[in-house]
């Protein structure tokens, strides 16, 4: 295990979510395996409160999360 995934494995996720730049839209993944893309389909996530997966244009991916030790 790297240090990466080790450090990720140690926090709790509360909130899987992010901005799209392009579009604006503000997307939540609230449960396991719910991908969920934003309007303009450039960006999606995915993991719910489990892991989080940031998929497309990461660019124009803006992190909203929230995680804690």
């Amino acid at each position: 295990m790297n240090e990466e995934t080790e450090s990720t494995a140690r926090r709790r996720i509360i909130r899987n979510s992010a901005r799209c730049k392009r579009c604006g839209s503000e997307i939540e993944s609230r449960y396991t395996w719910e991908y969920v893309t934003c309007a303009c389909g450039a960006i999606s996530i995915d993991g719910g409160h489990e892991y989080c997966r940031q998929v497309g244009y990461l660019d124009l991916l803006e992190d909203t999360s929230i995680t804690k030790p």
